[in-house]
């Protein structure tokens, strides 16, 4: 895996790139959320998702919910020199793009 190459990860899987590792440690499904346009019949299922991040000296979990309760709205973190992008999130499995911050090593 390379910065700058979208990928999946699925949930338990681990992804190291460059001195970053990503594991998709855990998914809760929750059954059911508005959506956007909310009317009382309109309600759709949606997880939250638990990632982890770490390096060798710090590590840091990222809690978000699915994609699909922002109009499936990518998500960005920063952490260190890294961001990172959720693109596509299913029960499990999600569609990461991680890149180094301008001026990162």
């Amino acid at each position: 895996m390379n910065f700058g190459k979208p990928f999946f990860i699925n949930l338990g899987q681990e992804a190291i790139i460059g001195g970053i590792k990503i594991n998709f440690k855990d998914v809760t499904e929750i059954s059911d959320a508005p959506k956007l346009d909310y009317s009382p019949s309109d309600m759709e299922p949606y997880a939250e998702y638990d990632l982890v991040l770490s390096t060798n000296k710090e590590q840091k979990t990222l809690y978000f919910n699915s994609l699909n309760l922002d109009g499936n709205k990518e998500r960005a973190f920063e952490w260190n020199e890294y961001e990172i992008k959720v693109l596509y999130t299913e029960i499990s499995t999600m569609k990461l793009i991680i890149n180094k911050k301008s001026g990162g090593k």
